[in-house]
């Protein structure tokens, strides 16, 4: 699956969903890509989009599987809902990854 399918497929999902509910929380989500990002870039993103996420916004933040530990701890934490994406992702033309996306949103995701 290509970067690109993933993104659709996860906003698609989360149309749907907010179109089907009335949680009042609408609009497409911010997505951040973080699959070629140094680990404190990605532990930076992280708290970010959980800051954003308790003001209100939607985000949804891709990263690989491969983080470091204290980066886990604070995902399970606090995300409320995580998708691993099934089969790797193609990230360029070499380049295949397992990947997680976090899903900072106010609304339950049905993927």
């Amino acid at each position: 699956m290509e970067i690109a399918e993933v993104q659709q497929k996860i906003i698609h999902s989360l149309f749907i969903n907010s179109s089907s509910s009335n949680s009042g929380t609408s609009g497409v989500p911010r997505i951040i890509n973080l699959l070629n990002k140094t680990k404190s870039e990605k532990a930076k993103a992280v708290e970010q989009a959980f800051f954003d996420f308790m003001k209100g916004e939607n985000i949804v933040v891709l990263l690989n599987v491969s983080i470091s530990s204290q980066l886990f701890k604070y995902i399970i934490s606090k995300v409320p809902q995580i998708w691993f994406i099934e089969g790797r992702v193609s990230i360029d033309q070499n380049k295949r990854k397992d990947v997680l996306a976090l899903l900072f949103t106010h609304q339950k995701v049905i993927i």
